[in-house]
């Protein structure tokens, strides 16, 4: 591993370093979860299972239609019962109008 030398008053070059590192060391998640029943023998538990889909980051190439491919993810995942606390039924009513938009400016057809 190389150490980096930087100079003493280089403060944007650390802030782009670190941000650089960061970008790198973590993923963004939204979490979706739906409690469910599960059966063992003759026991029955409560369970609840979660889906983790990324969130598309400002800056990389495509943010446009990647931020739309999360927004039919997280759709997709309201319609089959799975809760996510950020997505109120107000957004997600919000969100099928813009990809409703975003695929008719494309000419394709979302189900």
């Amino acid at each position: 591993m190389r150490y980096c030398h930087c100079r003493d008053r280089d403060d944007a070059a650390m802030r782009m370093f670190a941000g650089a590192f960061l970008e790198a060391m973590t993923e963004h998640y939204a979490i979706f979860r739906k409690p469910h029943k599960v059966r063992f023998l003759f026991w029955e538990f409560d369970r609840e299972e979660t889906v983790d889909v990324h969130i598309p980051k400002h800056h990389r190439d495509n943010y446009e239609e990647n931020l739309m491919v999360f927004k039919k993810e997280c759709i997709s995942l309201i319609d089959n019962g799975y809760a996510n606390g950020n997505v109120t039924p107000e957004l997600a009513d919000k969100w099928r109008l813009q990809i409703a938009e975003y695929q008719q400016q494309r000419c394709e057809v979302w189900e």
